[in-house]
């Protein structure tokens, strides 16, 4: 694959993740929200939401990974 297609892939993949985790933050704040207001959440939910950001963030850090090798 030529160089900047490369450099387009890992950025396509690095958008996909900063949405992915935007969309995964926004489950924790609303959890967040639920357990201020004294309530509880649903039973997992919390669990599978720190599961997919914990997945999530080693996605991340295999695609900074691979643009760190590709300049070297």
């Amino acid at each position: 694959m030529h160089s900047n297609d490369q450099l387009d892939a890992a950025n396509d993949e690095l958008a996909a993740l900063r949405t992915a985790l935007a969309r995964i933050g926004n489950n924790i704040n609303q959890i967040a929200f639920v357990l201020n207001s004294g309530g509880q959440p649903r039973a997992g939910e919390l669990e599978h939401a720190l599961g997919a950001l914990t997945g999530l963030l080693a996605r991340v850090d295999d695609a900074a990974n691979d643009l760190v090798n590709r300049r070297l």
